[in-house]
């Protein structure tokens, strides 16, 4: 299984990656949310579509980890490409 994570400079100690995870994650899950208003999805509704459970769906729109197959099949079922779910500033994060 393939989680997404971010990239990461040498010498990053352990906290700063785990908060640096928490806020890849936590734009995801945001970005996630965005999409699912704009197509005018309900939680319930959305996780039917991308054939994950309501708690699943539920987890990554409040920034769980969650694993590029999941994300693969939110962007299908919201009709959007995958990195339109992905924080606009997926680089200055891994530059960081």
């Amino acid at each position: 299984m393939i989680i997404l994570q971010g990239v990461y400079r040498l010498g990053m100690n352990t906290d700063e990656m785990m908060q640096r995870d928490a806020a890849l994650y936590a734009a995801i899950g945001h970005r996630l949310r965005v999409a699912a208003v704009d197509a005018r999805l309900t939680q319930a509704r959305l996780a039917e579509r991308a054939g994950v459970s309501v708690p699943t769906c539920g987890k990554h729109m409040r920034g769980s980890s969650i694993t590029v197959g999941h994300l693969a099949r939110y962007a299908a079922a919201l009709g959007v490409h995958v990195t339109d779910l992905l924080p606009d500033a997926f680089d200055d994060l891994a530059a960081a």
